[in-house]
């Protein structure tokens, strides 16, 4: 939000009837109705616990039952943020979207944009490492001799240069105190935008676009060319470096295609619902006049939870198209009711062994 959307007030001259009106709707503490509300709270709450559940989960796989392979090491990075959005983001942007006042100061105020925004270029950024991991793996065959230690200094710098990106956010962000009605003492505090200047504004409005969808697009295009490429010519050709048994190639070919499935799918997936969100908040930094006639608020709220959503379907692509995911979280869930009747079975045949020897 800017500080010119809430300011139109002080222009205009009010007669009693339309101060009346003014003045009830402001004591309204949301802009939707109470149906519209409720919908929104219960989507956004929705997000929270299956997201939250689900990047748990997934965690709790490639950490206990070690299936630490340097892909899987990516979907962790990606869990841990997709978690530290449901916890931090997403149920503070939801107070930010749907309530006309907010009351929770200035440094959060900065910090929930940034959080967001963060979490932007940490998905972006691991889709990419993910991508150029996969390319190595698949066409340079260095996948088990590379080492996973390299990672430890690959994901810390991948978040600073992600909150290095988002520094505009924590800057430009800040809490300011409108009077909504001059001289009738109506004030409300707006969590918004007031960049010094507007060129800025738009050049990271630009900057964000591309970074988040232009270079995945070239990158990850790009990558799945190659890789296509050569798994065609694996098809012809006596394999490289992976097996000299011919048995052994449809099963790597069969593994490889899984992996070109993965990766399509994770960046379809952050590009669906990440897209309509930025193409809006673009335009609307572009000119916001394009938004007249429009419920630009309603809008707004409704791509951002659609784009939320991404951090609940990653864990539904990482865990359906990874096999050792699938499997440890096949194992989770059910290990307890196998455990039981393991142990039923086994009491059982001891049982009847002791009865058979007497």
């Amino acid at each position: 939000m800017n500080l010119s959307d809430v300011q139109f007030f002080n222009t205009i001259n009010f007669s009693l009837e339309q101060y009346l009106q003014v003045t009830a709707d402001l004591q309204s503490e949301s802009w939707f109705e109470d149906t519209t509300q409720g919908i929104f709270i219960m989507i956004f709450s929705l997000l929270v616990v299956v997201g939250f559940t689900g990047n748990l989960l997934m965690c709790c796989v490639i950490i206990r039952k070690h299936v630490k392979s340097r892909q899987n090491l990516f979907i962790l990075n990606l869990a841990v943020s997709d978690i530290f959005t449901c916890v931090f983001s997403i149920p503070f942007t939801a107070v930010r979207l749907l309530t006309k006042n907010w009351p929770l100061g200035d440094i959060m105020c900065k910090l929930v944009p940034t959080l967001q925004a963060v979490y932007v270029f940490v998905s972006t950024f691991t889709v990419l490492g993910i991508a150029i991991d996969r390319y190595y793996a698949i066409v340079q065959c260095t996948s088990r001799s590379s080492k996973k230690s390299n990672l430890i200094y690959a994901f810390p710098t991948l978040w600073m240069i992600s909150f290095a990106l988002a520094l505009p956010m924590f800057i430009s962000h800040g809490v300011e105190t409108v009077e909504v009605i001059p001289d009738h003492q109506i004030h409300l505090h707006f969590c918004m935008e007031n960049w010094r200047s507007q060129s800025f504004r738009q050049f990271y409005a630009v900057l964000i676009l591309i970074i988040q969808f232009g270079l995945p697009l070239i990158v990850v295009g790009g990558l799945h060319i190659l890789i296509c490429k050569f798994m065609c010519l694996r098809l012809r050709l006596q394999p490289a470096c992976f097996s000299n048994s011919q048995r052994k190639q449809p099963r790597s070919v069969m593994r490889h295609r899984k992996n070109v499935i993965l990766l399509t799918a994770a960046s379809l997936s952050f590009v669906v619902t990440w897209l309509p969100w930025a193409i809006i908040n673009l335009l609307a930094d572009v000119n916001y006049k394009i938004f007249e006639g429009v419920d630009f608020l309603l809008l707004h709220t409704i791509t951002h939870a659609f784009a939320m959503l991404s951090v609940c379907i990653n864990p539904l692509v990482y865990g359906w198209f990874n096999t050792a995911i699938r499997r440890g979280i096949e194992i989770m869930i059910f290990q307890k009711n196998y455990g039981l009747e393991q142990s039923t079975r086994f009491t059982t045949v001891g049982t009847d062994r002791k009865s058979s020897k007497v």
